[in-house]
């Protein structure tokens, strides 16, 4: 006992005199460029103070005996390894190592408005990919050209060069081997023998950051932007200098089309429509569709409206006018290409983007059994839920979810609350299964809105419901008086700003008029923690 005592206090008194030589940690930096307002910054943990003894003189005598076999030798001792924490978020210069830097000479060449008369666009974004859109209407071979900004003036640093050919004028290409968190340039050009010679507007985008990355993330959406009406919103939102855009359905106002030429006629005048060749460049997308793609309040059910051609047509134009993937791994309930899968920005946020529109059977909203959507997505989106590992599970459903009432029932069978039992699955399946911070962004009603998705006393009153727009088509109902529950609602056009906090466990939500850009609504969100339903069924 009075052995291990004197070893004891002997390491005491050698650690206290070889404290001078110990290598320190290295000191921990903060990148700036990568942090926001709201981040919290992290403070490095501090070395305890080592606590020194003084040894009695009645232990000196042992000291001698013990040393040789006590003390470790330097070969015996663990070697110390000090290596700085991986930063997921801050930009690691070894990826752009396949990045070349080159004259400037993209940006200088003249735009040719006549041949690509409508926007380019990105979208679908993941931390290494994108899909890059653009139309030419010459239908020849083009080179699409990825780089980023450098920080020689006159400089780029050049990405890549790729050959497309158009399909009637239309290019598409899904980009890997980016690096995450990057804000990228892209345009498509023109070539001869002598070399370029003109090009497309260029855009800009910004991937998903590391998938081990945690921090602020800002987005920015709308819905309803149907070409008689100026899209005065899009002006304001470009100034959120957000991280991406959500288009939550009714992109183009495609009533009346049947044929193929039809719906790209439509298409087309969105596209080269002021407001979106302005803003679209600017910021990669994420995209869902709803019935104004096809017809007004179409539920593409076959039966239902007599023109399964038609609808066939209709979405395989949207494919073909917009950066998302054409999957053949998912398809509806029709037979159609569908899109729904998710996408996730680090450990922030997970977008969950989901088809509400395309699956519906009306003649099932009686029944015991009503089909929002299949059988099979709904499978896929429990699923996907329960998988999710990112703090904010953020779902685009182009149509609302929250319990509207009154008034608003005159819409009931066009939204979830019109085909209850598969409502009451999904909410209860989030609830009883203690899945959190789930959030839904939604469209449809040419409305702006921020509720929770029932009475706040309820299990389902934990979670949210914003909508956000609409952008370019409004609704007078909006503007009639106050939604139980609902925390705000407006008829009116609108630009929807909304900043995702992780730190703070936090959703800030801005709405500006777009035309006075002075703030109509504002709140945080501070999310509270839904509680495990007892009854493991509630419905309202």
């Amino acid at each position: 006992m009075k052995r291990t005592a004197i070893t004891f206090l002997f390491f005491i008194a050698v650690l206290s005199c070889t404290r001078e030589n110990w290598k320190e940690e290295p000191e921990q930096t903060v990148d700036e460029s990568s942090q926001t307002e709201n981040d919290i910054t992290a403070v490095p943990d501090e070395t305890p103070d080592i606590i020194e003894e003084t040894i009695d003189d009645d232990l000196s005598d042992d000291l001698s005996d013990d040393l040789s076999d006590e003390v470790p030798t330097e070969s015996d001792e663990d070697e110390i390894i000090d290596e700085e924490p991986v930063d997921h978020c801050k930009l690691d210069p070894v990826l752009f190592d396949n990045a070349k830097s080159v004259d400037d000479i993209y940006t200088t060449l003249e735009y040719d408005e006549n041949n690509f008369e409508m926007t380019v666009q990105s979208g679908s974004m993941e931390h290494d990919k994108v899909i890059l859109w653009g139309y030419a209407k010459d239908n020849l071979e083009k080179t699409l050209v990825i780089w980023r900004d450098s920080d020689v003036s006159g400089k780029i640093e050049l990405f890549k060069e790729i050959i497309i050919t158009p399909a009637d004028g239309y290019m598409k290409m899904k980009v890997d081997g980016l690096a995450p968190g990057t804000w990228y340039k892209y345009g498509f050009f023109s070539k001869d023998e002598e070399g370029f010679v003109n090009r497309s507007l260029i855009g800009k985008f910004k991937t998903a950051i590391h998938p081990e990355c945690l921090e602020t993330i800002t987005i920015t959406g709308t819905h309803g932007t149907n070409f008689k009406h100026e899209y005065t919103a899009l002006k304001v939102s470009e100034k959120f200098n957000a991280d991406f855009f959500v288009q939550l359905g009714d992109f183009s106002y495609n009533d009346g089309c049947s044929s193929t030429e039809d719906f790209r006629d439509y298409w087309r005048r969105t596209l080269d429509e002021t407001d979106y060749k302005s803003f679209l460049p600017t910021i990669g997308q994420y995209i869902v569709w709803d019935d104004h793609e096809v017809t007004d309040n179409g539920d593409y059910e076959p039966d239902l409206k007599k023109d399964l051609d038609k609808v066939h047509r209709g979405l395989d134009v949207w494919f073909e006018a917009l950066p998302v993937e054409k999957r053949a791994d998912v398809e509806n309930n029709w037979g159609n290409p569908s899109y729904y899968r998710t996408f996730k920005w680090g450990k922030t946020l997970e977008m969950f983007m989901i088809d509400c529109r395309a699956e519906r059977i009306p003649d099932t909203r009686s029944g015991s059994d009503p089909i929002y959507m299949s059988k099979k997505q709904m499978s896929w989106f429990k699923q996907a839920l329960l998988d999710s590992t990112a703090h904010f599970k953020v779902i685009a459903n182009s149509v609302p979810i929250a319990h509207y009432g009154g008034l608003w029932d005159f819409a009931l069978n066009d939204r979830w609350e019109g085909y209850k039992a598969q409502r009451t699955e999904i909410l209860n399946h989030i609830i009883n299964n203690n899945i959190q911070n789930v959030v839904w962004l939604s469209g449809d009603f040419h409305t702006g809105s921020v509720a929770p998705i029932d009475d706040p006393s309820t299990p389902w009153g934990k979670m949210w419901e914003i909508n956000m727009g609409p952008g370019g088509n409004t609704n007078i109902l909006g503007d009639a008086g106050t939604i139980p529950n609902f925390l705000w609602n407006t008829g009116k056009m609108n630009a929807t700003v909304i900043v995702f906090d992780p730190f703070q466990n936090s959703i800030y939500v801005k709405y500006l008029d777009p035309d006075k850009e002075t703030v109509m609504f504002e709140t945080t969100l501070f999310l509270e923690t839904a509680p495990l339903n007892p009854l493991g069924v509630y419905s309202y």
